[in-house]
Parts: C-alpha cells; structure tokens; sequence
C-alpha cells in the first residue's frame, strides 16, 4: 500500500458556500434522537464562505463537551449569528458551566491543563477547534452564559468574494 500523497496547505479547507443557519439545524435534529435534552437553535448568520465540514467538526465537538456536562433536564443551544463582515457561531449549555481556568486558558489561547473533574477529559477537543478557528484569523471565547451554563463561540471574518476559507470553518 502506497501512501497517498499531502495536499497542500489549505486545500483541505476549499469549499463552496456554506449555509451556517442550516447545519445547525441539521446538527440539532441529529443529536436530538441520541441525547435527550432540549434542543434550541438561534441561527441568523447566513450563508459564508467556507468548509461546512470543519464547522461541523466544531459544533461535534462542542456539543459533546456540552453533553457531558448536561443532563435531560437541560438545555443545548446552538448559535449563529453575524455582525457586518463577523459571524460568531458556538455552543451554550444550562449546565454548570466552565470552571473559572478552563475558560481562562481558552481565552488566552492556552491548551487547559487537563481533566479538572470527573466529566472533563484532556481539553484536546476545544484546542483542536481553537486551532481550526485561529488558523482561519478567528478567535475561541469561552465562559458563562446567560443561562449560568457554558458558552463557547468563535467569532470570525466571512471573506466572501473569491476565497474560500472562513475564519470559524
């Protein structure tokens, strides 16, 4: 067996379009059938340019920190929504909320420390998505949310136009 040859840089992230509003719909009624929480979507950020894949990568992976911190009773909300030429797109929860430090080291564009709990695992996935976002000129933001769950978001630049990146793919 050979190996398959590198693409190069970027070419993974070359995509047409992508409906933001859309994939979190589709990301709701796809978790809904296999976790048993309330499900909400707040989605108004259009269309952007960009990989629907690597969104979807960090909408998986924030909704499965999501759900591990939440129960039946609780409630997951997905959000898109854009400022001009910014869209955030993210995952907040009616959970406990992060700890103090996780959401420190997050916003600083730190790899947390590691399992601060029973429930928390090696903070791997939220440094994958903030490098995926940081690669595109986007920044992570972590902390609480008005539901005194947590809330994690990426804000990034739809470029539009010819360029087929966007800065949360």
């Amino acid at each position: 067996m050979t190996a398959q040859p590198t693409p190069p840089t970027g070419a993974l992230m070359v995509a047409g379009p992508a409906d933001v509003d859309r994939l979190l719909h589709a990301t709701a009624r796809r978790f809904s059938p296999v976790a048993d929480r309330r499900w909400v979507v707040e989605a108004d950020a259009g269309t952007v340019q960009g990989s629907a894949e690597h969104l979807r990568a960090c909408l998986d992976t924030l909704i499965e920190n999501a759900l591990r911190y939440t129960g039946s009773e609780d409630t997951v909300r997905l959000i898109a929504t854009r400022d001009g030429e910014h869209f955030w797109m993210g995952v907040a929860d009616s959970g406990p909320g992060l700890a103090p430090d996780l959401a420190a080291a997050v916003n600083a564009g730190r790899t947390p420390a590691g399992p601060t709990d029973g429930r928390s695992q090696t903070g791997l996935g939220l440094s994958l998505v903030r490098d995926i976002v940081q690669a595109r000129h986007g920044r992570l933001y972590a902390g609480r949310c008005r539901s005194a769950g947590g809330h994690v978001v990426g804000r990034g630049r739809d470029h539009g136009g010819g360029e087929a990146v966007v800065d949360v793919s």
